[in-house]
């Protein structure tokens, strides 16, 4: 990561905002490339990467890559802003999240978070083993009780947070041929 911050250019800044203005040479913070949707199609080797428990930027690009120095770009690439909170938290994180979140494994499984219609269910693809998944629509706790079974649905709050943590880890990585390459043009593009 540190590879990263030093190819960002440097402001000029005045760090207390008083008078008079003392400015420091600081790295410009808010300069961050993103891959237009456009450039990321351009890049046609890349594959799905499922990140494994406990796995870090620096690990995966360590295993993948051979260096650490290319973390940066898995972040960027996925659109990953803040490495703590969009990376997906490791099994005893996520169980110390839910607890802060909600006090506790057994309250968050034991807690509703959305109540739901079916409209659709999950169907299987004519001639595959591919499954159509359900449609369904968040709706209020009156509309649910007023519903038929086969036709509602809930999420507790642990399995609606666990969903979001397994999302985010789907990423996609650079294949390994073109990293170098792509390094090379973001830090030109800081350098401009």
């Amino acid at each position: 990561m540190a590879n990263y911050f030093r190819s960002i250019p440097n402001i000029s800044y005045d760090i207390y905002g008083t008078a008079p203005n003392n400015y420091q040479t600081v790295t410009n913070i808010m300069m961050r490339p993103k891959f237009k949707p456009s450039v990321i199609d351009e890049i046609s080797q890349y594959y799905p990467y499922y990140i494994k428990d406990g796995e870090r930027p620096d690990t995966v690009s360590f295993d993948t890559y051979g260096s650490v120095s290319y973390s940066y770009l898995i972040l960027l690439f996925n659109d990953i802003q803040d490495p703590i909170f969009d990376w997906p938290l490791g099994s005893q994180q996520f169980e110390s999240y839910i607890t802060n979140k909600y006090g506790g494994v057994d309250t968050a499984l034991a807690t509703t978070k959305y109540y739901y219609q079916i409209i659709r269910a999950e169907v299987a693809r004519t001639g595959t083993s591919e499954l159509i998944p359900e449609v369904k629509y968040i709706i209020d706790a009156t509309t649910y009780a007023s519903l038929d079974a086969s036709s509602k649905t809930t999420i507790t709050a642990y399995d609606w947070e666990l969903e979001l943590n397994e999302e985010k880890a789907q990423i996609k990585l650079i294949d390994s041929s073109l990293i170098q390459d792509v390094d090379y043009k973001v830090k030109r593009l800081f350098s401009t």
